[in-house]
């Protein structure tokens, strides 16, 4: 419980140090860097002197989010409150950031360029603006960031180092993880339904009042709305031929691809270096063999080894590969040259301002411009939707108009030419009969207000990040009240229906516990019983080892990991109970794992000192203050998860 405490609560460092990694890989492999552009840049938290940007915020909770890998829905992450913790994380780094000013702790040139070496490789300057440039940085803007957490690291190791561990700790945490038991269990299956019977209407009322909690409708509101949505004004909106083909014009750099080139690349000093591996590539030399001359002729290899030697082996990664490379990330002079070489060519020794290179072109795709035939219903459409988003702004200004004057919403949507939606919704827009409203706003704002407004009240008019206009008004508010049981009178039975089962199955699992508890053998008296009786293999508390799910409970898991052997237990499992006898306890010896118990020691280590730096933070908190703006925060929430799962996660 402590480890799965500790992992939930890691400190910003930590954290940030995973996403310097993450940052690093996007570097190479591309990122949707311009997907947050609709956002203001307002700031959603200021800490001291300095600001968290609704990009900086939205980046950070769309990576934390994928790195879940499906765990969660974008409504559970919500829930589970994963905006609160990346903003903290955020906060963390940002107090830390401020408390370094103060100290007057920076990052040294030397210590900067060798970071960045450490990060992107022996990649030339070329390659490496250009990696940047697909991430929308500039290189004083990516120097900034690579600095800024160098600064966090040092102070971090100077105000939390690493305590010691001792040896016995980590070897008594390492026998409590990996002790495994063996378990002897028998599956007593659900009671059948049909030996039940059924339930008349006093016993479905006495069930009714003994759970009227769970009966319980939520609070509804008697929402009245307006909206305003690109769509609603589509049918208004008309783009010409010569509107289209004006912005392909202005645009059409986006729609041209250019000549690329997948290449491998050798690096030389001198000249006569660059020679000497061209001549031996001549020869028949592989190019990633090329940059060093031959080694000296092997031993003859020993029949065992010669044949594995002759063992075909998995085809290795090329080292010399620089991937795929557009002429402006060339020299020019060395650009012309390899661009006019065919696909499996060559280069001849070329010179530049780092030494001198061979290439070999690996692939080639050509360039080109894709016809305005072809992109312009893409053109069409988005010009469509800029111009529908400007007759939105126009019809909100007139609706806003027309309330601010004392015009009930009603009328005020009347006047604009717009529809007025009454409803009677719960948190979580559906009706009293848990059903969806599907003609809700598709506003992720809309319910948050719809529930913080007070009787009677009108919200304000409301710009919606995802585009669109709403304003609503509460005409009423409903309290969680019991739902009527006519109403709910199968769901009650079935309810029933299950509890009863249930508790005839315990009673079934619990005589026959009695039974093998006075009989002393689980097995014997199983086949006695007509059941079958498992032993599993040897698992650890977590239930690594078991063969199958649903034959031990984390709960009946937990109960022969504090008996003794031939201690008998009994939980409920999936389609019954399941009934066990602990077999044996196989214990393990630290002795035999060091290279595990040191791992477990540097856990440690690094729990207590994220513990010293999480106290560290609270003690900047109160010392530089932090303001946050919700509405702000809002609006790079919902931009952060457009595009993100909405559904059940599995």
């Amino acid at each position: 419980m402590l480890a799965t405490l500790r992992n939930a609560t890691q400190s910003w460092i930590v954290r940030g140090f995973l996403l310097v990694i993450a940052s690093t890989f996007a570097l190479y492999f591309g990122s949707g860097a311009s997907m947050f552009s609709s956002l203001a840049n307002q700031p959603v938290a200021k800490v001291g002197g300095i600001e968290i940007s609704q990009t900086e915020f939205a980046e950070a909770y769309r990576q934390r989010f994928l790195d879940l890998s499906g765990q969660l829905t974008a409504e559970q992450a919500r829930q589970f409150g994963l905006p609160f913790s990346v903003l903290s994380e955020l906060v963390g780094g940002a107090l830390v950031d401020n408390a370094a000013r103060s100290l007057g702790i920076a990052a040294s040139d030397a210590l900067l360029a060798a970071e960045i070496r450490a990060q992107v490789g022996a990649a030339s300057p070329s390659m490496y603006q250009s990696m940047l440039r697909q991430q929308g940085l500039t290189v004083p803007e990516f120097e900034r960031l690579v600095r800024r957490d160098l600064v966090r690291a040092q102070l971090s190791a100077a105000v939390a180092p690493a305590p010691p561990v001792p040896r016995l700790l980590a070897e008594t945490l390492y026998k409590y993880r990996q002790q495994r038991r063996i378990v002897e269990y028998v599956i007593i299956p659900a009671a059948d339904a049909t030996d039940i019977g059924t339930a008349d209407d006093a016993v479905l009322t006495e069930y009714y009042t003994a759970n009227a909690r769970r009966y319980t409708a939520p609070e509804f509101r008697d929402v009245v709305w307006v909206s305003l949505r690109p769509e609603d004004v589509a049918g208004t909106v008309q783009v010409g031929d010569a509107a289209v083909a004006e912005e392909y014009a202005a645009r059409r750099a986006e729609f041209t691809t250019p000549d690329t080139r997948g290449l491998s690349q050798l690096f030389f000093n001198t000249e006569a270096e660059a020679v000497a591996a061209r001549q031996r590539i001549d020869q028949g030399m592989p190019f990633a063999e090329a940059a060093r001359p031959p080694a000296a002729t092997p031993a003859p290899a020993a029949p065992v080894e010669a044949a594995a030697a002759a063992a075909p082996a998995a085809p290795a990664a090329d080292p010399t590969s620089i991937g795929t490379v557009r002429r402006e990330e060339l020299a020019p002079d060395i650009a012309e040259r390899v661009f006019a070489l065919e696909e499996g060519a060559v280069s001849p020794p070329l010179k530049s301002v780092f030494g001198w290179h061979i290439y070999k072109v690996n692939s080639v795709q050509r360039g080109g411009t894709k016809p305005l035939a072809e992109v312009q219903a893409q053109l069409r459409a988005e010009l469509a939707r800029e111009q529908a988003l400007a007759e939105l702004y126009s019809l909100s200004v007139t609706l806003d108009d027309a309330l601010a004057a004392g015009a009930p919403l009603e009328l005020a949507a009347q006047r604009t030419g717009l529809t007025a939606f009454k409803e009677v919704i719960d948190a979580q827009g559906r009706n009293r009969a848990a059903q969806a409203i599907l003609n809700l706003p598709p506003f992720a704002q809309f319910l948050t207000t719809a529930f913080r407004t007070e009787k009677g009240r009108e919200s304000r008019l409301i710009d919606a990040p995802e585009g669109g206009y709403f304003v609503l008004r509460i005409d009423d508010i409903i309290a969680p009240a019991p739902m009527p049981l006519d109403t709910i009178k199968e769901r009650v039975r079935a309810d029933w229906v299950a509890e009863e089962r249930g508790k005839r199955t315990e009673a079934a699992a619990q005589a026959f516990l009695d039974k093998a508890k006075n009989n002393g053998d689980i097995v014997a008296y199983a086949t006695e019983a007509g059941l079958k009786a498992e032993t599993t293999r040897p698992f650890t508390r977590s239930g690594l080892g078991l063969d199958a799910v649903n034959t031990l409970s984390p709960a009946l898991i937990g109960q022969m990991f504090t008996a003794n052997v031939g201690d008998f237990g009994l939980a409920p499992v999936f389609g019954g109970y399941s009934v066990a006898r602990l077999k044996d306890i196989v214990a393990v010896e630290p002795a035999a794992a060091q290279e595990a118990v040191e791992t477990i020691r540097g856990e440690l280590a690094r729990n207590m000192s994220n513990d010293i730096l999480s106290a560290y933070q609270t003690a900047l908190r109160d010392e530089y203050g932090i303001e946050i703006n919700e509405r702000a925060l809002e609006q790079a929430l919902t931009v952060a998860t457009q595009g993100l799962p909405t559904g059940r996660a599995r």
